[in-house]
C-alpha cells in the first residue's frame, strides 16, 4: 500500500508588471479604451477640444481635451454602451451615438467638426467596430447576446470558450467531471494544443485559477456574464502566466434600467432510444432553472445586480461487466474448459498440480490448496451474472445505476459612483456542488466514484480614480477558495476488514474495499486516488496606473497574491492487490 499525502503549501508572489505601450496600445483585463483625433471640415487638427465619453447605462461621463496634434485618449471604460461627444468654440457639437465596447476593445473613434456654433448638434451613429487595427492581440469576445442566445449544453461558460479559434473541448486534464478533484461540468478547454491546466482564468481581471489541477475556481452562470474575452496569442504583460489561453469573464452589472430574467431547462429521456445492452432508455433528469435581477438603488449613483441558478441532474450510466459465473463463486471452474471462456485449465498456486475438473475444494485433501476464507468473502463482493448463458464467463453483467449531480450557483455585485472620478464595484460568487457517481457494483469496480462536496467563493473589491484627463488608476483585492472534498465508494464501512483483510481499512480515510484487479475479470472494490481533500486559499492585491500622452499611453503594474494550498490525496487508501485470475483471488494465492 502507498499513501501520497500534500501537506499545506504556502506560496508568495510579487509580480510586478511593466506595461509600457509607446506606439497605440494598452493591454485592458476588464476595460476597453476610446482613441481618435479631433479635425475640422479642411481636415485640419483641433487641439485643446473637449470630449465626453458618458456610459449609457449608468450615466457615468469621462472628459479629456485634444492634445497639440488633436489626439485624444480613453482608457479603462468598462464595457458598456457609450455616446461619445466633441465640443469647441466656433464649431458645432458632434455626437456619436450607439457605441458598443466589449472588453479589450481598443476603438478608434476619429471626429469631425464643422463650423458653426457650439449649439447646433450633429448627430453620428457609430459604425460596427470591425478589425482591430489598435492592438497585435489575437482574441475573441463573445458578447451579451451570443452568451445569452446561444444553444449551449448546461449553459456552462466553459462550452461557449470552445468555440473560440483554436480551442475545443478535451478528454484530457482534471476538470472534466468524472474524475475526484473537479465534479462540476466541465471546465477544459483545450487551446492552441496545450494541456487544458495551461490556461489562466480571470473574472472581472481577478485572478481566477485553482492551483493544484489548473481548474476554474469560481464558475458563474451564463446569466451573471456580460461577456467573455478569450485571449489566445501574444498576451499582454499582465495577462501572461500562460501557455494556453486567458480565458477572462466580465460579470453584469446594474444600470438606471431595472432588468430582470426567470428560467428553467428541463431535459428528460421520454424520446430516448433504448441503450442496446438494457433494452430500455437509460435514467435522465435535468433541471436547470435560475434568475437574475439589476437595477439602481440610487439612480446616476449606486447599482445592484444579483443571479442565482440551480442545477439538478439524474443520469443513468449503463456498465458492461465480467464477473465471476455462479459456478465460481463455490469455486467451480469448470465452466473455464469451455471453448467460448478459453479452455482455461487451473492450477494449485502452491503445487501447480492441476484441479480436478477445474475445481478447487472446500475441503481440501494433504498437499491441495483449498478455497481461501478471505477469497471467497471477496468473491461473494461480486454480484451474480446477469446474463441469459451462466456458463459465459466475461462481458456477463449489465447495470445501469443514476449518478447525480446538484449544483447551487449565485453571484452579488454591487456598483457606486462617489463621482464621475470615483468609482467602485464589490463582488461575492458562490457555487456548491454535491455528486454521486456511483460503481458497476456496490462494493465498486474500481474506478473514480462515490460521493464528492464542493464549494467554491470568490470575493472581489475594485476602485478606480480618474485623477485628470490623462491619469487614470486602478486599486482591486479579492480572495478566492476553492474546497473539495471527494470519498470512495462505502467510505466509512470496513468492507476489507469485513472480508477479513487485516491492515487495511486502519482509519475512515482508509474505509471501503481496497482495490483487487483480476486478470479476465473486471476490477473489485476501490479507493483509486480517493478520498481527496483539497483546499485552496488566494489572497491577492494589484493595482495599475495609466497615462495618456495624445494617441500614447504607458501604463504600469503590480500584483502580490499569496496562495495557500492544503491537499491530502491516496492512490490507493486502503491497498491495492493484483491477480492472475479469479481461481487465485479465490485460493488465495
Amino acid at each position: 500500500m502507498f499513501v501520497s499525502t500534500r501537506s499545506r503549501l504556502w506560496i508568495g508572489s510579487l509580480v510586478i508588471l511593466p506595461m509600457f505601450f509607446l506606439s497605440l496600445a494598452t493591454a485592458q483585463v476588464k476595460t476597453a479604451d476610446i482613441v481618435g483625433i479631433v479635425t475640422d471640415n479642411t481636415g485640419a487638427v483641433i487641439p485643446n477640444a473637449k470630449v465626453i465619453a458618458r456610459n449609457v447605462g449608468t450615466n457615468g461621463e469621462r472628459t479629456t481635451q485634444t492634445d497639440s496634434a488633436g489626439g485624444y485618449l480613453f482608457t479603462l471604460l468598462p464595457a458598456a454602451s457609450y455616446v461619445v461627444t466633441a465640443e469647441m468654440n466656433g464649431f458645432k457639437t458632434e455626437v456619436v451615438q450607439n457605441i458598443t465596447l466589449a472588453v479589450g476593445d481598443r476603438l478608434k473613434l476619429d471626429l469631425h467638426l464643422t463650423t458653426g456654433a457650439t449649439q447646433e448638434t450633429v448627430n453620428v451613429t457609430a459604425e460596427e467596430l470591425g478589425l482591430q487595427t489598435q492592438t497585435s492581440n489575437l482574441q475573441s469576445v463573445i458578447g451579451e447576446k451570443a452568451v445569452q442566445d446561444l444553444p449551449v449544453n448546461n449553459r456552462n461558460f466553459a462550452t461557449l470558450a470552445q468555440l473560440s479559434v483554436g480551442a475545443n473541448n478535451s478528454t484530457q486534464g482534471f476538470g472534466g467531471g468524472t474524475g475526484p478533484d473537479d465534479r462540476r461540468t466541465t471546465s477544459t478547454v483545450q487551446v492552441n494544443g496545450q494541456w487544458p491546466w495551461a490556461n489562466n482564468f480571470q473574472i472581472d481581471g481577478q485572478n481566477n485559477n485553482e492551483r493544484f489541477i489548473g481548474t476554474t475556481i469560481v464558475k458563474p452562470s451564463v446569466e451573471a456574464i456580460q461577456e467573455m474575452q478569450i485571449v489566445t496569442n501574444l498576451y499582454p504583460a499582465e495577462l501572461g502566466r500562460t501557455a494556453g489561453a486567458v480565458i477572462n469573464l466580465i460579470t453584469k452589472s446594474g444600470t438606471n434600467q431595472l432588468h430582470g430574467s426567470l428560467y428553467e431547462y428541463f431535459r428528460n429521456d421520454i424520446f430516448d432510444t433504448p441503450d442496446v445492452l438494457t433494452k430500455k432508455a437509460s435514467p435522465y433528469k435535468q433541471n436547470q432553472f435560475g434568475g437574475s435581477l439589476g437595477g439602481p438603488i440610487i439612480r446616476d449613483r449606486t447599482f445592484f445586480f444579483g443571479d442565482y441558478e440551480g442545477y439538478r441532474n439524474r443520469q443513468g450510466l449503463v456498465y458492461l461487466e465480467s464477473v465471476p459465473t455462479d459456478k465460481m463463486h463455490v469455486g467451480d471452474f469448470s465452466d473455464l474448459l469451455l471453448p467460448e471462456n478459453g479452455g482455461i485449465q487451473i492450477k494449485d498456486p502452491v503445487t501447480s498440480a492441476l484441479y480436478p475438473g477445474n475445481i478447487i475444494p472446500a475441503n481440501p485433501g494433504p498437499g491441495q490448496t483449498g478455497i481461501d476464507p478471505v477469497g471467497q468473502n471477496l468473491m461473494n463482493y461480486y454480484p451474480r451474472s446477469t446474463s441469459a448463458d451462466r456458463s459465459l464467463a466475461s462481458n456477463n453483467y449489465v447495470s445501469s445505476p443514476s449518478q447525480s449531480l446538484n449544483t447551487d450557483t449565485f453571484d452579488v455585485k454591487i456598483d457606486h459612483k462617489f463621482s464621475d472620478r470615483n468609482l467602485v464595484f464589490g463582488r461575492y460568487s458562490f457555487e456548491n456542488v454535491n455528486s454521486f457517481l456511483p460503481g458497476a457494483y456496490p462494493a465498486g469496480n474500481g474506478i473514480f466514484g462515490g460521493t464528492s462536496i464542493q464549494r467554491t467563493q470568490g470575493a472581489q473589491i475594485n476602485y478606480d480614480h480618474v485623477f485628470g484627463p490623462s491619469w487614470v488608476t486602478e486599486l482591486r483585492a479579492g480572495y478566492d477558495r476553492y474546497k473539495i472534498a471527494s470519498y470512495s465508494f462505502n467510505y466509512g464501512v470496513d468492507l476489507s476488514q469485513e472480508a477479513g483483510l487485516t491492515g487495511s481499512n486502519y482509519d475512515l480515510l482508509s474505509s471501503g474495499l481496497a482495490l483487487f484487479q483480476v486478470n479476465g475479470e473486471s476490477n473489485l472494490g476501490g479507493n483509486m486516488y480517493e478520498p481527496e481533500l483539497n483546499t485552496n486559499n488566494i489572497y491577492q492585491v494589484g493595482g495599475s496606473a495609466t497615462h495618456a500622452a495624445g494617441l500614447h499611453s504607458i501604463k504600469v503594474g503590480g500584483e502580490i497574491r499569496r496562495i495557500q494550498v492544503g491537499q491530502f490525496q491516496s492512490p490507493y487508501a486502503s491497498g491495492a492487490f493484483s491477480f492472475v485470475g479469479l481461481r487465485r483471488l479465490c485460493a488465495g494465492g
